[in-house]
């Protein structure tokens, strides 16, 4: 099971980008598929919904900061999700995968 204080750590520290990479396998803590051989969840609407939103989340305020106002770049309207990424954390962080997350940290240690 996902550490949620971990991840909220990282999101807290200077590692939403590790934290989003991770997220979207581009990470070089990312198992290859043909090489993983735990179990990967299958993970329900809402889950892959609430995951949708940490990705979207991390990547605005990876870009901007921690803001609450929408941004508009050149022409197109960004929103941070902080209640959405609230409840990802909540429901056990889904689609981040412990071992990944795991071998992150071992070579980044956080503070929580």
């Amino acid at each position: 099971m996902i550490d949620s204080e971990l991840v909220e750590a990282l999101y807290k520290g200077d590692k939403r980008k590790d934290l989003l990479d991770l997220l979207l396998e581009e990470s070089k803590y990312t198992i290859p598929v043909e090489e993983y051989t735990g179990e990967v969840p299958d993970l329900s609407m809402y889950e892959r919904e609430l995951q949708g939103c940490a990705i979207d989340h991390l990547r605005f305020v990876t870009k901007y900061g921690f803001i609450k106002e929408k941004v508009n770049d050149n022409g197109k309207i960004y929103s941070p999700y902080y209640e959405e990424f609230k409840d990802w954390l909540k429901a056990g962080c889904p689609g981040l995968l412990e071992v990944e997350l795991q071998a992150y940290v071992n070579e980044n240690p956080v503070n929580t």
